[in-house]
């Protein structure tokens, strides 16, 4: 497939491509913006291996939800929870959740910190603690 083809085919599927990407990031435009520009780099880097007479929507949708998945995977990758309640970890994964998981891991993990401040002895050591961190 050569350039003036792929823009071609690109121009065609590009309102459905993006929707596609809002509805991969749950809406959250800059993510889906992110998302439509790695795949359009991506299928131009990889437009030899379209083979033609193929629908080029459906190649370059499933090129999308795979760097979709790849950046799931590996955002989960870089999450780690103990059992122990360690601040730090948590505080630098919220960078990279979305800013709706972000604020409901706030809203979590102050929940939660509030209740143990409130509710322990205060010659408890709180860092000590076991605490798990569930998601919805």
């Amino acid at each position: 497939m050569d350039d003036t083809a792929f823009l071609f085919e690109l121009s065609r599927v590009e309102n459905k491509l993006m929707g596609y990407a809002m509805s991969l990031t749950q809406y959250c435009e800059d993510d889906a913006q992110e998302l439509f520009q790695a795949t359009v780099v991506r299928a131009y880097t990889k437009k030899e291996l379209f083979t033609p007479g193929s629908r080029f929507d459906l190649w370059i949708g499933r090129i999308m939800k795979n760097i979709y998945l790849n950046e799931r995977v590996a955002a989960q990758r870089n999450t780690t929870f103990d059992k122990e309640f360690h601040p730090t970890p948590v505080i630098s994964s919220i960078a990279v959740w979305n800013s709706a998981r972000c604020a409901h891991l706030l809203i979590v993990f102050l929940t939660r910190f509030l209740f143990l401040c409130v509710c322990m002895p205060t010659d408890t050591n709180i860092t000590r603690l076991p605490m798990r961190l569930t998601f919805l």
